[in-house]
């Protein structure tokens, strides 16, 4: 017998509606009798946020980089960035994937692939093979999860009309979101047209087809 109660994970980019269906989906859930909790894994947790803190307030290092952060990351220091978001993923990930589990249905409205999309599209200088290896152990842990992931996503015009401000970044994501889900095969609802009602319908019926949570 599973001690642990269902994880459904969302991705995709912002603008796409994860908080919306993951929000829907508690209540749904809620009103199945289960106890739910939605969380979120994103980047820059914990110590990768202490470091940012420091570079930007203490040593005025600011920039564009790590997005809204405004900070800059020296070249020389980025791979120790890298390490440090995720090593602060670990925690994270042991708490929503396992422990919170023995309680709860978690609802996560941004998983480990957002963290790792995050860390990707931090830098304007493209990351090297190097830096790309240290990714691996964190992919087949997507991979691991990936009969319970959905991917919210919709065209890139209409995520850049939701958010007309981060235009430029929410293309960008796009493009890694795309290519990542359909090299993994996630399931997915695109809400380009859908009405919030429609995309949890479908969610339930992909998490019902993948025998992820009894709905």
């Amino acid at each position: 017998m599973n001690v642990l109660k269902p994880l459904v994970l969302f991705t995709g980019p912002d603008g796409a509606g994860k908080t919306t269906v993951a929000l829907m989906l508690k209540k749904y859930l809620e009103r199945m009798g289960y106890r739910v909790k939605v969380v979120r894994i994103r980047g820059t947790h914990t110590l990768a946020y202490i470091l940012m803190l420091f570079l930007r307030d203490v040593l005025g290092l600011k920039g564009s980089d790590i997005h809204y952060y405004r900070v800059r990351v020296p070249r020389m220091l980025i791979e120790l960035w890298i390490y440090l978001e995720f090593l602060s993923l670990i925690p994270l990930t042991l708490w929503y994937y396992v422990l919170l589990r023995v309680r709860y249905v978690v609802v996560c409205e941004r998983s480990i692939l957002d963290a790792l999309i995050w860390v990707m599209t931090s830098f304007k200088d493209s990351l090297n093979t190097t830096r790309l290896s240290m990714f691996r152990p964190y992919f087949l842990l997507v991979l691991r999860y990936s009969k319970c992931t959905v991917y919210v996503t919709a065209s890139p015009e209409v995520l850049a009309k939701r958010k007309p401000s981060e235009e430029s970044l929410v293309k960008k994501m796009w493009i890694y979101y795309d290519k990542i889900a359909k090299t993994l095969k996630l399931k997915y609802v695109d809400t380009t047209s859908s009405h919030p009602s429609t995309t949890l319908q479908n969610v339930l019926l992909l998490l019902q087809k993948s025998d992820c949570i009894q709905v």
